[in-house]
């Protein structure tokens, strides 16, 4: 992945010195929209306020995103299988144990 992002970094530093600047920021909101970052600001990457984003600034925030990605992506994951479980037990009284719950069918099957 990071691969791809750098081919990204590098499309978009048209000067090609390896720092992009606002004017190339600005000019590329269509490839950032591609890679779903065009909510970014300038600001937002360019973290020591130096007037460009080194690759170093870019990818720091690309992972960063990512994280964050992935917590919030496992969090519903988590919630979704969490229901799944839910909708798939049978009705049964809340103080029900699980382990109980098949208590007095077929008692008979192994007599």
């Amino acid at each position: 992945m990071k691969i791809i992002f750098e081919k990204v970094f590098n499309a978009i530093d048209s000067s090609n010195d390896n720092k992009i600047d606002k004017d190339e920021f600005e000019g590329a909101k269509e490839v950032l929209a591609k890679v779903e970052l065009d909510n970014l600001t300038f600001a937002e990457i360019d973290i020591d306020n130096s007037g460009h984003i080194t690759i170093d600034e870019f990818m720091n925030i690309i992972m960063t995103l990512i994280e964050k990605m992935e917590i919030d992506k496992n969090g519903s994951e988590f919630l979704e299988a969490e229901n799944q479980i839910e909708r798939a037990r049978p009705d049964t009284p809340d103080d029900t144990p699980i382990n109980n719950r098949n208590s007095g069918k077929n008692d008979d099957a192994d007599n």
